[in-house]
Order: C-alpha cells, then sequence, then structure tokens
C-alpha cells in the first residue's frame, strides 16, 4: 500500500517519510505524484507501530467487559494520540498494511476492543499516573469540595517529568507581546498610560484560570487581534492595546504542547505511561485554554489554578497556552510583571465582529 505523506499527524513519523522523499501515488487519499511510504518497499515505521501494539492487550484476555469505557478499538486510540489524520476506518487499513505481519499473527488486537493492562492494577497506576487512580473529574471534585490545598491525588513526580518536558528557555528581548483593556468613558479616547496596561493592583486582583484572587499575573498574548477577543471587545469598543518587550530570560512552561504531544515526541516517555496520561494531559490544555465565561464562578478555576501554581512552585516564569478564540493564537500567564515592560499604548477601534456557531 502507497500511503501519503498527508495521513500521518505525528510529527517524527512525518519527518522520517518527508526525508526519504518516495513519490508515488496515495490510495487512501487518491492523491497522486505526492510523497509516500510505501509498505511494499519500506518498513522503517514498523518498529514504531510495533511499539504502540505492544502497549495493548486484548481486552477479553483480560475479561474486561467490553462496555468499559477504558476498552476500545486500537483504531479510535490512535485517532485520539493524533499519529494519523485520516478517519478510522482509513487509519485500521494502514496499521493492518504497515504491520501486516503482526497482523497475521494477532488479528484480534487490530479487530477486537484492546485496553491497557495497567489500567486495572491500582499500584501501576499509583506509580506510572499524573493523578494516580482518579480520573480529572475526580481530582477536580476534590480540589474544590474535599481538599484543596493538599491533594492527595496528585502524583508530583510524574506531573514534574511531564511539565519538565514542556519547558521553552526564551532569552531576553525575545517576545514581543501585547495586552488590551477595553477603554472606559474617562479614557476613551486617550487610552490607558503604560503604567496601567499592566496588572491590577492586589486588592482588585480577581480570581483567573491561572491565578487565584489577589495574586497578580500578568496575561499577554501574541498578536493584537487575539486580544481584542480574549477581552470581549464589542463592536464600537475604544481598546487601549499596550505593547509589552520582555527584558528578562524566561523559563516557560509550554501548555500548548500538550495538543499535539504523540507517542513518540519525549523520548523520556514510554508507551504504557503515554497511553496512561494521554487523557489527562490534553485535558489540563483545554482547561487551561478554555475561554472564561460570564457565568463562571471563581471555584470552577481551582483545578487549574492549582496546576499553574505547582508549576510557578518549581521555579517556572509562566505558562504559554493556546486561544480558543483565535485559531493560531497564543496567549501566556508569566508570574512576575517585571519580566516584561510596556513600550507603548494605542487606541485600537473595533469596527465589528463575526460570530462562528453552531447549534447544539
Amino acid at each position: 500500500m502507497q500511503i501519503g505523506l498527508e495521513c500521518f499527524m505525528d510529527e517524527q513519523l512525518s519527518s522520517m517519510i518527508a526525508s526519504e522523499a518516495r513519490y508515488g501515488d496515495c490510495e487512501i487519499q487518491q492523491k497522486t505524484n505526492c510523497i509516500i511510504y510505501d509498505t511494499e518497499e519500506d518498513h522503517y515505521l514498523e518498529e514504531y507501530l510495533e511499539e504502540i501494539m505492544d502497549a495493548f492487550t486484548v481486552a477479553k484476555h483480560l475479561r474486561v467487559d467490553e462496555s468499559d469505557i477504558r476498552a476500545d478499538y486500537i483504531k479510535n486510540f490512535l485517532a485520539r494520540w493524533n499519529v494519523f489524520s485520516v478517519d478510522e476506518d482509513s487509519l485500521q487499513r494502514i496499521i493492518k498494511a504497515i504491520c501486516s505481519e503482526r497482523y497475521q499473527d494477532e488479528p484480534e488486537l487490530f479487530d477486537e476492543k484492546v485496553t491497557i493492562r495497567e489500567f486495572f492494577s491500582a499500584d501501576e497506576m499509583e506509580r506510572q499516573c499524573i493523578l494516580k487512580t482518579y480520573s480529572w473529574d475526580d481530582f477536580c471534585y476534590n480540589i474544590k469540595h474535599v481538599n484543596r490545598f493538599h491533594s492527595q491525588q496528585v502524583n508530583f513526580k510524574q506531573l514534574r517529568n511531564l511539565l519538565e518536558n514542556m519547558v521553552v528557555d526564551i532569552p531576553k528581548g525575545t517576545l514581543k507581546l501585547f495586552r488590551s483593556r477595553i477603554c472606559d468613558e474617562d479614557n476613551y479616547l486617550t487610552g490607558y498610560t503604560n503604567k496601567k496596561m499592566g496588572v491590577p493592583p492586589i486588592n482588585l486582583t480577581t480570581a483567573g484560570r491561572t491565578n487565584s484572587e489577589g495574586v497578580q499575573c500578568l496575561y499577554l498574548a501574541g498578536d493584537e487581534e487575539t486580544t481584542f477577543h480574549e477581552v470581549r471587545a464589542r463592536d464600537n469598543d475604544h481598546v487601549s492595546v499596550g505593547e509589552f518587550h520582555q527584558v528578562k530570560d524566561l523559563k516557560i512552561v509550554d501548555l500548548s504542547l500538550f495538543d499535539r504531544i504523540g507517542p513518540f515526541s519525549v523520548p523520556d516517555f514510554d508507551m504504557t505511561w503515554f497511553a496512561i496520561n494521554i487523557e489527562i494531559i490534553r485535558k489540563i490544555g483545554n482547561e487551561v485554554a478554555k475561554p472564561m465565561r460570564r457565568f463562571d464562578r471563581a471555584l470552577d478555576y481551582v483545578p487549574t489554578q492549582y496546576i499553574c501554581d505547582y508549576i510557578k512552585h518549581l521555579g517556572y516564569d509562566g505558562i504559554k497556552y493556546k486561544s480558543t478564540l483565535v485559531k493560531g493564537g497564543t496567549n501566556y500567564a508569566i508570574f512576575n510583571e517585571k519580566k516584561f515592560e510596556c513600550v507603548g499604548v494605542k487606541v485600537a477601534q473595533i469596527g465589528s465582529i463575526h460570530y462562528d456557531w453552531s447549534s447544539l
């Protein structure tokens, strides 16, 4: 089978295929004269897919009921893991073609529901899972209603291991970021001063996704448009836009990487560890990035505040996370505002706003 490069999402697998520069016709997406992986001629991906297969066990062999949420078809696991960019049925065809010998020996692994053996071992989950034997929902309930400051549900060794692999060192002078404030009546034409574009005073600091009430945090964005969306600017609003320059070195934990992390992304993660933790990793990244809603309570932010407080405790300067309001937009939460300087402010008038929507 000839499989086009665009069928793959995992960065490591894609880079290997691209470097071979073999051209042919993709049998999955029906594209001609494109870079392909040819299962008749190429075999370098077999060991990577075999490593994934080795992490799974056929569910019925462990006497796991098929209705158990921890069991699923391997094609569905791989679809959630961002290994391929095709639908589940095409994915099934691809893995059978690449691992043809394994399929002949163990067809059940491909065609029946599978699971991770360690899911059913409390000792293994305590040792390897970021949240031990608990789900994200369990953690959220506990941190909000049972034990807010000294959670026993977090495996800090594994959480720290994850975060250390997401750290980006940024030399001073690298970043130029932005922050917006909607102008009130007194500042409608002139905008706010440089000083007033920074963090609010402690007594006016409200809770956010990454900071508790009274704990200052400088929220910045990678571009001006993202800031307009983040402050919920409306038609005809006047918005003060501050330009912030990085004046000190930074160590940032990049949570936006959580969306792209794959089973081969980080050498420190073995396949079983990845399988156990990937859903929690994605949940953390999505919850931090989730936009604040008018009806949210301060209590709703406690779980992500807890994670971000731990990042701060480890000595990092802040986090980077995706904007869910602007495609491709990025946000930063900087724990110490002195790492940046506001070098100028301009006033922007919002013209019109476009809404994307869908029926629920």
